[in-house]
């Protein structure tokens, strides 16, 4: 069941190209996922954009790094606690691509079902940002020691 007049991913992908249809699937979905408005018409000023993709791009090589550094030191329960989380976001962005497969709803509140994996995702980033700072930089050793 479609909405009247709602626009399809062909009419989109004849009018903007499939390439222009992929960066307006990713960026209109971070973008309105963080902060659009008044029926997506009202967007956060820029500027917020892009510390929100460096905090992201940050989170992405922190949890990278966490997760390869301390792989081999995981217990099968938090083994299967991130399967479980990387399951719920999967079937949570899967089933927002799939839908984009069809109709254009480039809404970011749909992935809100999967806040808790994304925001674990940004805290282990954090943290393995940390990490990384405390093994390589000498005075972060200092500054970002955890407290016991």
């Amino acid at each position: 069941l479609a909405i009247s007049g709602q626009p399809t991913r062909e009419a989109w992908i004849a009018r903007r190209g499939l390439t222009g249809w992929l960066e307006d699937l990713i960026g209109t979905t971070f973008q309105s996922f963080w902060g659009q408005f008044g029926e997506m018409a009202v967007p956060m000023q820029s500027s917020t954009y892009h510390v929100l993709h460096i905090l992201t791009a940050l989170a992405l090589s922190g949890a990278l790094y966490a997760l390869f550094s301390k792989a081999r030191q995981l217990s099968g329960l938090q083994w299967a606690g991130l399967i479980v989380l990387g399951t719920a976001l999967l079937g949570v962005a899967g089933a927002f691509f799939y839908y984009n497969l069809k109709f254009v709803q480039f809404q970011g509140r749909y992935l809100y079902p999967a806040l808790v994996p994304i925001a674990l995702f940004y805290v282990s980033g954090a943290a393995g940002v940390g990490m990384f700072l405390r093994a390589r930089v000498p005075v972060a050793r200092r500054w970002l020691s955890p407290t016991a």
